[in-house]
């Protein structure tokens, strides 16, 4: 018995990941004008196999509130997402082509450095009796485990004692009872953005139609061996946000000449600015070719980020994350043979709001005015 279930389980630690495919829905699928078919398969021939690199960095200052007790945090934060695409086949049926392509998630982090944290009271007076009676249903419902519910209840015995925005008053009563920022506010909530997700060390094979983008994507390697598939949600979720032929988009079309300009729909480029692969975005950029170049070793035409707004979600945790950049400016480095888009940075003014949607009565709430850099890099591999 022990050597059936011993030749079981091996069989079962043995067992290759199965693969998961995930089907776009028709109505997410974002349909744009075909391109032509004969420059599609001059760029993306069969074998090409390149890596892109995308990268977020951002400072300002973070303000964070937990029922109505707010912490506040100077930082400097960078998403990387790093990315293996190799073109499987590019099958041609007139003006309809389809391209298959796989697709390793190489990489997938953020790096942060916080400093000068702060606490005070937002949103309400201690004596209010909504306060109250939310305060008497929670330790009724047993939250009193909360240090931010235990922070508001001593807040409420303070009474007049409590100073201006009570600042120096949270702050002492948190050293008090060895409560940190951190804590107080859960570091998670004092964070910029979501960390990307557990996508890093899998590898999908996607289909991509002319005209319509992404269709289906099958998920083909675990990030550890054979653990477990990744949720049908959260594929489907990549393969919306995560389109590897973005610098289609950016430059459209090999007949562009010097001066001309056109608008990318950010839809099908949040992988490019967003430092994450699971990121949905709107919003529109505005692009001009202004001249021919080089950039390590290769002939390039320039273009300049003439204005740019967009918009960017994400949801996971029952956490909703918008964030928007604007005023966009920068530039970006297409090859000039294969229109291969080797480089892009730029700068823009950040507003971000998550908001939690597990809770009732109170929210937790976070929001952001910040600066930003952006940048992406892409190598051929073949």
């Amino acid at each position: 018995m022990k050597t059936i279930y011993f030749l079981v389980l091996l069989g079962a630690i043995a067992a290759p990941l199965s693969a998961q495919t995930v089907e776009i829905p028709k109505e997410q699928q974002k349909r744009f004008t075909p391109v032509d078919s004969t420059e599609l398969l001059m760029r993306y021939p069969k074998g090409k196999t390149w890596q892109a690199l995308s990268v977020l960095r951002v400072n300002g200052t973070g303000r964070s509130s937990n029922w109505g007790i707010e912490g506040e945090a100077y930082f400097v934060q960078a998403n990387r997402y790093l990315t293996q695409v190799k073109i499987l086949d590019n099958v041609q049926f007139g003006q309809t082509a389809t391209i298959k392509m796989r697709v390793d998630v190489i990489d997938a982090g953020t790096s942060k450095v916080v400093s000068k944290q702060r606490m005070r009271i937002t949103g309400f007076d201690v004596g209010d009796p909504v306060l109250k009676y939310a305060l008497n249903k929670a330790d009724q419902a047993a939250m009193i485990g909360s240090p931010a519910y235990r922070m508001a209840t001593i807040l409420l015995k303070k009474g007049e004692q409590i100073d201006p925005q009570y600042e120096r008053t949270l702050t002492a009563v948190a050293r008090g009872i060895g409560i940190s920022v951190d804590q107080l506010i859960n570091i998670k909530e004092t964070e910029w953005v979501e960390n990307p997700r557990v996508y890093v060390g899998c590898a999908f094979e996607l289909e991509w139609v002319n005209g319509f983008g992404v269709t289906k994507a099958t998920q083909v390697k675990s990030s550890i061996g054979n653990a477990p598939k990744i949720k049908v949600e959260d594929i489907r979720a990549w393969a919306a946000g995560a389109d590897p032929l973005a610098e289609l988009y950016v430059f459209p079309s090999l007949a562009k000449r010097i001066g001309d300009k056109w608008q990318l729909d950010a839809s099908r480029a949040a992988s490019i600015f967003s430092g994450q692969g699971d990121a949905v975005s709107m919003g529109k950029i505005n692009l001009r070719y202004g001249s021919n170049g080089s950039y390590d070793t290769s002939d390039v035409r320039n273009l300049s980020i003439v204005s740019g707004d967009v918009t960017v979600f994400t949801e996971s945790d029952g956490q909703e994350t918008r964030y928007q950049i604007n005023s966009m400016e920068g530039g970006m480095k297409v090859d000039n043979g294969d229109a291969m888009l080797l480089m892009a940075n730029g700068t823009g003014d950040i507003s971000y709001n998550r908001l939690s949607t597990d809770h009732f009565l109170f929210k937790a709430e976070l929001s952001k005015n910040v600066r930003a850099e952006w940048r992406y890099e892409a190598k051929r591999m073949d």
